[in-house]
């Protein structure tokens, strides 16, 4: 298996787990927590919230999340159902959106972005040290795909 498909099956793999983490939660999962307030504070951080997003959401956040596997499996060369300027594109979009996401966490901790109200714990702290580094990966793994020459 050569490096290219590797990073997409690697990708997909991740990303699917962290959508299926979304459907978990989309209908009324608590993991990593036990109580729907920690889970807020968890995986949203921000105080203001009370509830969890509608399930819509969530599971449209899931879809969001599969379909970037998708894009990873095709710009790997798995799998050949889009055009490849779709891919091209979607590679891009994925790249500035998760490399912002990761880029966010340091900023906020650094200061220099601030959040307004304060950020609960521990959403905080894992933004910090892993919800941040997950997405500059995942952002450093479609970056490596994009760059790959294309098989023809």
């Amino acid at each position: 298996m050569n490096n290219a498909r590797l990073t997409g099956w690697v990708l997909f793999c991740v990303l699917s787990l962290i959508a299926v983490l979304h459907i978990y939660w989309a209908f009324g999962g608590l993991w990593p927590a036990q109580t729907l307030d920690g889970l807020i504070d968890t995986v949203i951080g921000d105080p203001r919230f009370e509830q969890m997003p509608p399930v819509w959401m969530t599971l449209a956040v899931a879809g969001a999340i599969l379909s970037a596997g998708w894009i990873a499996l095709e710009r790997a060369g798995i799998v050949r159902c889009l055009p490849r300027w779709m891919v091209t594109l979607g590679c891009w979009g994925l790249i500035a959106v998760f490399a912002l996401r990761g880029l966010s966490a340091f900023l906020v901790a650094a200061g220099i972005r601030t959040v307004s109200p304060a950020l609960t714990e521990p959403f905080a702290t894992n933004d910090l040290w892993l919800y941040g580094p997950l997405c500059l990966l995942i952002a450093l793994g479609f970056l490596s795909l994009t760059f790959r020459k294309l098989r023809q």
